[in-house]
């Protein structure tokens, strides 16, 4: 699908065009990059070695428990592949040379390669919503994301949890032609470093409860949510202003946690893709002066 020269999209980009501009370059520095992926490192790091404890201490606790921190590391790991998605904007750090450093490395921690994520996702901006050449939606067509949205909790919210979608998810990349030599060795690195925690470090059930259910299962059901608030539903709609949604929680916190790095403002990232995510939600303020952009549903809850 193309975008129609008197479509909303067009108008709020001609519009506020100008206003927007300003905005395009607040990323971060080299040091700040390096802070962020640290961070949400550390948080998953720290939660999955304090249940571990906990299991050893009180094991039902624990156990009753595990659910909850298998989810919380899998929000971690999607705040690593939201940077994955930043950088291949060119939008995470300054600099068009540190952010294909940055996406070469989350892209080996997210199992995937750079240039066939940012060229597959590209094709998603310029042909949203097309049946073939929307490459990053082919498979979520298959899904349902391009059928009307009733019952939206019981479709996109429950049925993920009976992991059928799996397959077309897990993808994990050992090796990419695409790769330079010194990313296929960090990536073998990287597989290797897992292994060798598995072996010699926290022990392969720990392994198994920390690393390897939070990223093919739990990451993967989150990926399908985000996906599904993103698009599902709306995908097919003759407008690209309508074939996007933000998905915003009245709680910031919750907005933290489920969609990180400001990913529930994702109808703001389709009208204005160069927009850094940490200045997004101003230009969502900017254009909730529009009656038109105003006048759809912004709040999670609407899906409901």
């Amino acid at each position: 699908m193309s975008e129609r020269a008197g479509s909303v999209a067009m108008r709020l980009k001609t519009k506020y065009a100008r206003e927007v501009a300003p905005m395009n370059n607040h990323s971060h520095s080299t040091a700040e990059g390096i802070g962020h992926m640290a961070f949400h490192i550390g948080l998953g790091v720290g939660v999955a070695f304090a249940a571990h404890a906990l299991l050893e201490s009180s094991p039902v606790v624990g156990w009753l428990l595990y659910p909850l921190v298998a989810f919380w590391i899998a929000t971690r790991f999607r705040a690593l592949g939201n940077m994955l998605h930043e950088a291949s904007h060119g939008m995470y750090v300054r600099g068009k040379k540190m952010n294909r450093v940055f996406g070469h490395v989350l892209a080996i921690i997210d199992m995937t390669a750079l240039e066939p994520y940012t060229r597959e996702h590209f094709t998603h901006h310029q042909h949203l919503g097309h049946p073939e050449k929307d490459l990053d939606f082919l498979s979520r067509r298959k899904l349902g994301f391009a059928e009307p949205t009733e019952n939206f909790a019981r479709r996109h919210l429950l049925r993920p949890l009976l992991l059928a979608h799996l397959p077309t998810f897990v993808r994990p990349v050992l090796w990419s032609g695409t790769d330079p030599w010194l990313v296929t060795l960090g990536r073998w690195a990287f597989y290797g470093g897992l292994l060798a925690l598995a072996q010699w470090g926290l022990g392969w059930k720990a392994f198994l409860l920390f690393y390897l259910v939070p990223y093919f299962v739990a990451y993967q059901v989150v990926r399908y949510w985000s996906d599904a608030v993103d698009h599902a539903g709306i995908i097919g709609e003759q407008d690209e202003f309508y074939r996007t949604r933000n998905h915003i929680f009245r709680w910031g916190l919750i907005n933290r946690i489920i969609f990180p790095r400001n990913d529930q403002f994702h109808l703001v990232h389709h009208l204005f893709p160069a927009v850094p995510t940490t200045r997004q939600p101003h230009v969502h303020e900017i254009l909730m002066k529009d009656p038109e952009y105003s006048d759809r549903p912004h709040a999670f809850t609407a899906l409901l």
